[in-house]
C-alpha cells in the first residue's frame, strides 16, 4: 500500500523516510530518491525520501528497482571521468529531472512519479538542499550486472 507522509493511503508502493521503509513488511526494496551517496553530508541516511521498488537494484536487470539506478547511472555518468561534464557538478534541480526519469524508466504510474518526485524535493528542502545549489556529493558507480 502506498503510504505518503501526509497519512493517506493509495495504491502503489510505500513512500517515506529510509529508516520507516527498511521495517515495512510491504514488497520490494527500499530506494533511496534522495540517493544516500550523493546526500549523505546533507541528509542523515535513515531520514532521507524513499520509495519501496520491486527487484534488486544490482542485479536484477528489468526490474524496477534496477532500471530506477540504471537512468540514474547514466544521468551521473556524464559527471564521471570521460563524461561530457567531468568536472562539474550537478544541481539539486538536474538531480531532481534526473529523479522523475529515472521513476518514469522504473514503470510506476505519472501520478506516483509525481508524488515521489515531490516527497524528494520536500526532504531536500527540509536538509537545505535548494533548487539552484550544487548537489553535496558525485557517487561513485554502483556496478550493475549486464
Amino acid at each position: 500500500m502506498w503510504c505518503d507522509p501526509f497519512g493517506l493511503e493509495k495504491k502503489g508502493p510505500a513512500i517515506g523516510p529510509t529508516g520507516q521503509l527498511k521495517n515495512d513488511p510491504s514488497p520490494g526494496q527500499s530506494h533511496h530518491l534522495n540517493q544516500d551517496a550523493t546526500f549523505r553530508d546533507v541528509i542523515p541516511q535513515d531520514q532521507g525520501a524513499a520509495i519501496k521498488l520491486e527487484g534488486n537494484a544490482f542485479t536484477e536487470p528489468g526490474s524496477q528497482h534496477y532500471e530506477a539506478h540504471k537512468s540514474m547511472e547514466k544521468f551521473w555518468d556524464q559527471y564521471r571521468k570521460n563524461g561530457e561534464l567531468y568536472g562539474k557538478m550537478s544541481t539539486n534541480t538536474q538531480y531532481t529531472q534526473a529523479l522523475k526519469r529515472s521513476l518514469e524508466s522504473s514503470g510506476l504510474s505519472s501520478s506516483q512519479v509525481n508524488e515521489s518526485v515531490k516527497y524528494s524535493i520536500k526532504n531536500r528542502m527540509k536538509h537545505g538542499a535548494l533548487g539552484g545549489m550544487d548537489v553535496s556529493r558525485l557517487p561513485g558507480r554502483i556496478g550493475q550486472v549486464k
